[in-house]
């Protein structure tokens, strides 16, 4: 599924309301039956769940850092999104979810809490979307920021810069590799705005990883003298780049 799409999605949902628009304030209280494992808002943190801060319209297994399951990482290999439509489902029954959504009947959540009330589900994800909807308002670095927003973060490569190049414009240090056509390649950390390019005489390559000895990561076709920009880090090869706008 193209980036694009589940960005515009997300600033969908803020400008026009959420779809599941119940009592935000009862799905406060209910919320607290998660907050053992799940922390949500400005300053949230990974705990036995990942934050849950923008999670409405953000891709499945996308919080850097955090350690997805087998299955939860299978599901963010389909492309999936989390919309409310999504989250009501998944609420009532985690793994019988997975499985219906991978064709598995081996396939399991991590999550074992379920919450079958439709009404608490729905009080719940309308407390979600307001996190959604401040952090936008707010500028945050969520990954539903709109396009606007980020276009006006892009970290651009140097005058001049030639060859292969890549750009780092995500929030945070990656790994960074740039290939030539006739195999030579450089691999270097790169802090947000900063570029890596190898000279070349044509066409090549560049990725980005969390680690130097990670195997997933995310990988791009690159034209000489033409740098790639990377504006948000996915696993599984889903990153976000510039040219997933067009």
């Amino acid at each position: 599924m193209n980036f694009m799409v589940s960005l515009v999605a997300a600033g969908l949902l803020i400008t026009t309301g959420s779809a599941f628009a119940q009592d935000a304030e009862a799905g406060a209280k209910i919320f607290r039956k998660c907050a053992n494992c799940h922390e949500i808002g400005e300053k949230a943190r990974n705990r036995v769940g990942p934050v849950l801060t923008g999670v409405v319209g953000r891709p499945a297994g996308s919080i850097e850092g955090f350690r997805y399951s087998k299955s939860m990482q299978a599901l963010a290999a389909t492309g999936h999104i989390w919309t409310e439509e999504e989250i009501f489902d998944w609420l009532a029954n985690p793994t019988r979810f997975m499985r219906a959504k991978l064709d598995d009947p081996r396939a399991k959540a991590k999550m074992r809490f379920k919450l079958k009330d439709e009404t608490a589900r729905r009080d719940v994800i309308a407390y979600l979307a307001t996190f959604q909807a401040a952090d936008a308002a707010a500028g945050g670095a969520t990954e539903a920021k709109t396009e606007t927003t980020e276009m006006a973060e892009v970290a651009m490569a140097p005058a001049g810069a030639k060859g292969i190049c890549i750009v780092n414009s995500a929030p945070a240090e990656h790994v960074f590799t740039v290939e030539a056509a006739n195999g030579e390649r450089k691999m270097q950390h790169l802090a947000p705005g900063k570029t890596l390019c190898i000279d070349s005489s044509g066409d090549g390559t560049v990725g980005v990883f969390l680690t130097e000895d990670a195997l997933e990561g995310c990988s791009r076709l690159a034209k000489k003298d033409q740098p790639e920009t990377l504006l948000h880090y996915y696993d599984f090869d889903r990153c976000l780049w510039v040219g997933n706008r067009n």
